[in-house]
């Protein structure tokens, strides 16, 4: 049971790893049949990086099928702690001016929700000194999203 636990974070930092990779090579094409203009590649890219997301998600969740809600539910919330706790660091270090490639490699068991917070800044309102934080929640919450995918009590088998 307990190695259960860990299948979510794994599987989502191996999604993360192939949504970064895959975001890259969409900003890399798009700058370049945009003619290196940011401006008219930017709309663009933000629905591509929002559908690889939502199909890494949707991958995510469906690797992890078999397992319980309830394993489900402690998984996300450790991806969920995890994600506050990077959070917190990522802000201390820009902060503090040491900010680095390696606090970005920390994001990547989380990495298939930050297009919904790039969405969020994109369309909505200025939401003040803290509305940058205010628009990461949704993305620091959207590992519960997977417990929809795994079986409820009832469809457990008895041992």
């Amino acid at each position: 049971m307990q190695r259960e636990y860990g299948r979510l974070p794994l599987v989502c930092l191996c999604a993360g790893l192939v949504g970064r990779i895959l975001n890259y090579a969409a900003a890399l094409l798009m700058l370049r049949l945009a003619g290196g203009r940011v401006d008219t590649a930017q709309d663009l890219y933000l629905a591509v990086s929002l559908a690889i997301s939502l199909t890494l998600i949707v991958t995510v969740g469906v690797a992890v099928r078999r397992l319980d809600r309830k394993t489900l539910l402690f998984s996300a919330s450790l991806l969920v702690v995890y994600g506050i706790l990077t959070l917190i660091l990522e802000q201390a270090a820009q902060l503090f001016g040491f900010y680095n490639g390696f606090v970005s490699l920390l994001w990547l068991p989380v990495e298939i929700f930050q297009p919904v917070t790039s969405l969020l800044m994109r369309y909505c309102a200025d939401l003040g000194r803290y509305g940058n934080l205010l628009y990461a929640l949704p993305a620091l919450f959207g590992p519960y999203l997977f417990a929809l995918f795994g079986k409820s009590a009832k469809q457990q088998p008895s041992s």
